[in-house]
């Protein structure tokens, strides 16, 4: 009896460690810097997507992974926006701030198991805008990294966001990758 619980248990948790141990070793070896670029063309006004876009408090009402938006203090200068996701909360200076134009926002805590930089750039396109959202960004786990290649994609961030903002904006839009 402690023969077959022996054996059948470490055929159960091998092929639950086996793969972590996998990934883990593949994302071992990956870059942990990525840098991705996506624009998606909008039928609203540079004025009516950057309303949107740039009211971080209300971002929850229209974003599906982000739960809440809180404000945090200031550091270093730059204001501190805090994005609820479930029980994870990601603290983000607003490292630049061009009314119409441009804002950066960077991760402001050392401690996550990501870091980096979203800019959001803004400009007329036609009879709408464009906007182009560029992530660089760095994933220091290993196990992470893998999942992010090859699992979830690194443009899945920046795609899901114009995904939110066209659905805000009552469109629908293919973002187009660089």
């Amino acid at each position: 009896m402690l023969k077959n619980f022996i054996f059948y248990g470490s055929i159960f948790l091998g092929a639950f460690i086996a793969p972590i141990i996998g990934m883990g070793l593949v994302g071992w070896f990956l870059d942990p810097y990525h840098e991705v670029s996506s624009t998606a063309r909008y039928q609203s006004s540079v004025e009516e997507v950057w309303e949107v876009i740039s009211d971080f408090e209300k971002s929850a009402e229209w974003r599906e992974s982000v739960e809440a938006v809180k404000k945090g203090g200031i550091e270093d200068g730059h204001q501190i926006w805090v994005e609820v996701h479930g029980p994870r909360e990601i603290p983000l200076a607003v490292t630049a701030f061009e009314p119409n134009r441009r804002f950066v926002m960077e991760t402001a805590r050392d401690d996550m198991p990501f870091s980096g930089s979203w800019t959001f750039e803004v400009r007329e396109d036609g009879r709408g805008s464009a906007l182009t959202i560029t992530e660089r960004a760095t994933i220091g786990n290993p196990v992470f990294r893998f999942m992010s290649r090859y699992f979830l994609g690194h443009h899945t961030s920046v795609d899901t966001y114009h995904q939110d903002l066209a659905r805000r904006l009552g469109q629908s839009v293919e973002p187009v990758h660089h």
